[in-house]
């Protein structure tokens, strides 16, 4: 089930993250955590794997 979703939707949806050109062939978006105030990007989203770091 975890794989039929991807990461992109999840932090649109819970987190309210609009990653925009997430349709696009990128591998990684650099995003500012949802969970704490940042500044500079700390959440790397990776595409092709639906994982982040």
């Amino acid at each position: 089930m975890k794989m039929t979703i991807l990461i992109t939707d999840v932090l649109d949806r819970y987190a309210g993250v609009t990653i925009t050109g997430a349709k696009t062939t990128r591998k990684s978006f650099n995003i500012n955590c949802p969970y704490h105030n940042d500044r500079n990007p700390s959440l790397t989203v990776y595409t092709d794997t639906n994982t982040f770091f």
